[in-house]
């Protein structure tokens, strides 16, 4: 079997398994909590909305996922969204890989067989400038399909809302102008260890980058080879920057692109220095097999005990507390390190967008609407979307008591920081970002391989995106 198609039929497994666990485990009693439960925070159901929910009965759309627990919360509540609005939706769930060739291939010869889509601002800032994305601000002002007090976009969490928000300026412009798609879930940066092993290992909560390079590299020698200090992903793609590595670079006050040249900046002096700091620890403390993980070998190999710590995304609490998960209730969830800027965390939003050649526009937006309303996620709690947008929903006491029981609720308090004050979107603006991520990823595999060094293969990488910009003209 494929590598991806593996990772994908365990998402798959993972995302029905702990859609049970979350409602039978976790909390007993949460789960009917949830269905009955009304508070001051959150708004009445859909009735309440001045709208008509019907206006688009009969009509048909189809919604394209890429493999995640976002489907959970879709698929477990459509029934609802038909009950409501008589629209019927045809929901289409794909691995990675094929979710954006069939997505592009759309796109690309303007069908329209696709209404809605997953996305994110570093995708739809390339489908912005192509054309290919709606604008979403004519159906939030639009009185017939969207009423404003009831759907409520302020209790978005402000960094999400203006992240997904661009002007079209190349290097800049985000939370200015079109709103090109909706938040449903969230991701900052967080350092995972075995608090368990702590003493075992010396550790303590690291300060400085220093600090965690100095108790990570000894492990793999005190545990006789047995477990690695640290793994990350390592895949020749922007997802293997996305995390510990922009993290870093932003806490250094360093960036990917000038703001303005547009022009590649991420082989500065600091992040040549920052690259060759994850070399460094990826050799010393890491595994032989590092360019051959994504997020899902990351924590396949922490579960099974072969590395101390681990540095990626904060929903991983998701798999790591699951019910038959080995490390369960062993984990500590720490911020990353402090560096010159302080303690920084990358931002990931994934998104609901409608794709612009789509011909039931205004049933997408019915359907966009619902998913993202106060109303369906906090049920989308119960599905193991635990990674809201919505303030309303993340701070619901009830909410709160149920996530705070992962790490006596240090995972929650240390999330909420992220959402509120240390993430923010780490790539600059442009149509290229995923190409510049991927250039720069390789420049660091290159470079731990031993092929060049960390100021060869960046400098290398940041010539080839500047020409790529150039011949795109996107900058002179």
């Amino acid at each position: 079997m494929e590598r991806k198609h593996f990772r994908f039929i365990m998402l798959l497994l993972f995302t029905v398994i702990f859609t049970i666990i979350t409602g039978e485990h976790l909390s007993e009693s949460f789960a009917s909590d949830l269905a009955t439960s009304s508070t001051a925070t959150i708004q009445a159901p859909f009735k309440d909305a001045n709208i008509d929910w019907q206006k688009y009965k009969g009509e048909t759309i189809k919604v394209l996922l890429s493999g995640h627990p976002i489907q959970g919360t879709i698929m477990g509540l459509l029934k609802e969204f038909k009950e409501l609005t008589g629209i019927e939706v045809i929901v289409d769930v794909l691995p990675e890989e094929e979710f954006f060739e069939k997505l592009n291939i759309d796109f690309e010869k303007g069908r329209g067989k696709i209404d809605v889509f997953m996305t994110s601002p570093l995708y739809h800032w390339r489908y912005a400038k192509e054309g290919w994305i709606e604008g979403l601000n004519k159906y939030l002002e639009n009185v017939a399909i969207t009423d404003k007090k009831w759907y409520d976009t302020e209790d978005f969490f402000p960094l999400l809302w203006k992240t997904s928000r661009w002007d079209g300026t190349i290097g800049g412009g985000i939370g200015k102008g079109e709103i090109y798609s909706i938040p449903v879930w969230w991701e900052g940066c967080m350092l995972m260890y075995r608090k368990d092993l702590g003493k075992k290992y010396n550790f303590t909560e690291p300060k400085s980058w220093k600090e965690l390079y100095q108790q990570l590299a000894n492990i793999p020698k005190q545990s006789n080879g047995k477990m690695y200090g640290f793994i990350g992903r390592g895949i020749r793609s922007w997802s293997q920057i996305h995390t510990y590595h922009m993290t870093m670079m932003a806490s250094q006050g360093a960036v990917d692109l000038d703001s303005k040249t547009a022009k590649a900046a991420f082989n500065s002096p600091t992040g040549i220095e920052v690259g060759k700091y994850w070399v460094k620890m990826l050799l010393d403390a890491g595994s032989s097999n590092w360019p051959n993980y994504n997020w899902y070998e990351v924590s396949s190999e922490f579960q099974a005990g072969k590395c101390f710590a681990i540095m990626d995304a904060n929903p991983f609490p998701i798999m790591l507390e699951a019910e038959d998960s080995p490390v369960r209730g062993k984990v500590g969830y720490l911020l990353p390190p402090s560096g010159l800027k302080g303690s920084e965390s990358f931002l990931w939003i994934w998104s609901l967008g409608i794709n612009s050649f789509s011909k039931h526009k205004a049933a997408s937006w019915l359907f966009i609407q619902w998913v993202t309303s106060k109303h369906t996620l906090r049920k989308a709690i119960d599905y193991s979307n635990w990674m809201t947008p919505r303030q309303s929903v993340w701070l619901d006491p009830k909410v709160k008591t149920f996530l705070s029981e992962v790490d006596n609720g240090r995972w929650y308090e240390n999330s909420t920081l992220l959402v509120t004050k240390l993430a923010a979107m780490r790539w600059s603006p442009t149509p290229l970002a995923a190409t510049l991520g991927d250039l720069w990823a390789g420049a660091i595999q290159d470079a731990w391989r031993g092929k060049c060094t960390v100021e060869e293969g960046l400098n290398k990488a940041a010539s080839e995106f500047d020409a790529l910009m150039q011949q795109s003209g996107y900058i002179k």
